[in-house]
């Protein structure tokens, strides 16, 4: 008999951890626990303005349908790294398919959160994922922010949080608009956007954040900005950020695989833009419309775009440069370092002085480094591929006037064997002593 009652009360103690709870279409509010857990959602869900909601550690959220989950007061969701809180679909069947809701559910919506006269709503160690936002037709708003909507909420706080797997037209991961919200350590990947901004994207001129320590990478979009798209006066600081293999896949007209900047001044410090695509122009960085980047301290190297720039593409802009290396990118047409387009121009900052070699233009057109389109630039760097820059390094050569302090090449004036089995550190000068890349032969 009392075999019986332990063997009862153990199946009980099971039974109870494994509860779950179902939640209605509706109003939610106060605390969902992780006894609870999981929390099914058979509908669209709101946080008042006047209500707040707390999610404890290890809850798990999964939506049965295309819901949103929309907050206008506060929500406290703060994970542990041990045990994260995730916002996913309960059936994530047919979510591959892009041009339906299937598989996803409708993601976190913050609307207008300033006005509810709460402190900081907070997402800390959270997995957001599987939500789509998206449908010709629809309203502009849902069809933005495919994990996390941001619109009139700079008092929330995301940090640590992974946003992946997300959909949407506009803003695959996070679209934020007319808010400065505080982000950090994010981890922003494998996201989708039909149209523009694979990863996030930052809109209107009262957005102005702080993004810092975080990784985006392995998002993409038809247009522009793979990684991030800034645009329509927005002012964000990217800060110690990972911006790597994104792209942006479309058409030619496509921009920016790792940043696209459209009527738009960010401040880009301390940034890896590293291993992006663009279809069109700006493997790394595009920049047009008016925009004033500022790029500090960057590493902006072995991107690609098939139309021009390479590492950087600008064109009715300028640009400020302060200590940037721009290496190794490559570009099918023009400017495999930077492609400066009509009515652009730079600022290289004398003192902190940038770095420019060894980019390429894979199709044998003059201006592997730069090119310049009907605009002339003073380049004013520390070092470039070569001391005396020719037409087949810097294109139109008259375009440009220069300040170098030292070439990463020195260049000869022989035939040069090259090997798949040589060094590139070898002279080249001898069949004993062969480069390894026609293309740095070529170069030197």
């Amino acid at each position: 008999m009392k075999n019986i009652i332990l063997t009862f009360l153990f199946l009980f103690m099971i039974s109870f951890s494994l509860a779950d709870t179902t939640i209605p279409g509706g109003n939610v509010s106060g605390e969902w626990t992780v006894a609870g857990s999981p929390y099914y959602i058979d509908g669209e869900i709101t946080i008042q303005m006047s209500d707040n909601l707390t999610i404890q550690p290890g809850v798990e959220v999964k939506f049965n349908g295309h819901y949103k989950f929309i907050a206008f007061g506060k929500i406290l969701a703060e994970g542990t790294l041990q045990d994260s809180i995730i916002f996913t679909s309960a059936d994530t069947t047919g979510f591959s398919n892009i041009w339906t809701t299937d598989g996803g559910w409708h993601g976190l919506r913050f609307m207008s959160c300033i006005y509810n006269g709460q402190g900081n709503s907070r997402l800390k160690h959270c997995k957001v994922e599987y939500a789509k936002s998206l449908g010709y037709g629809a309203p502009y708003a849902d069809r933005t922010g495919g994990g996390i909507y941001i619109n009139l909420s700079s008092n929330l706080e995301i940090t640590n949080c992974r946003i992946s797997n997300n959909v949407a037209d506009y803003g695959g991961g996070i679209y934020i608009w007319e808010s400065s919200p505080t982000l950090s350590d994010l981890t922003i990947t494998n996201n989708f956007a039909r149209h523009d901004a694979g990863g996030m994207m930052f809109s209107g001129a009262n957005t102005d954040p702080i993004l810092e320590n975080s990784i985006i990478s392995g998002n993409s979009c038809h247009y522009d900005g793979g990684g991030i798209f800034c645009c329509s006066g927005s002012a964000p600081i990217i800060s110690n950020v990972a911006i790597t293999g994104n792209s942006c896949i479309d058409w030619e007209g496509a921009q920016g695989g790792g940043i696209s900047i459209w009527e738009a001044n960010p401040v880009i410090n301390n940034v890896v833009i590293s291993d992006n695509y663009s279809v069109g122009s700006g493997g790394g960085v595009a920049s047009t419309h008016n925009s004033l980047p500022t790029v500090i301290n960057c590493m902006i190297n072995r991107n690609i775009a098939d139309w021009v720039g390479g590492g950087i593409s600008i064109e009715s802009s300028s640009i400020n440069l302060s200590g940037v290396t721009i290496s190794e990118n490559i570009t099918n047409g023009y400017g495999g370092g930077i492609y400066f387009g009509y009515n652009s121009e730079a600022v290289f900052n004398p003192e902190n002085r940038c770095n420019i070699y060894c980019n390429i233009n894979i199709n044998g057109n003059l201006g592997n480094d730069l090119r310049a389109y009907n605009t002339n630039i003073n380049v004013i760097i520390d070092t470039f591929t070569v001391l005396e820059p020719t037409e087949y390094y810097a294109s139109p050569i008259e375009n440009f006037t220069f300040d170098i302090l030292s070439g990463m090449i020195d260049p000869v004036n022989a035939d040069l064997y090259v090997s798949p089995e040589g060094d590139n550190s070898n002279s080249g000068l001898t069949a004993n002593e062969p480069l390894k890349n026609i293309s740095y032969a070529l170069q030197k």
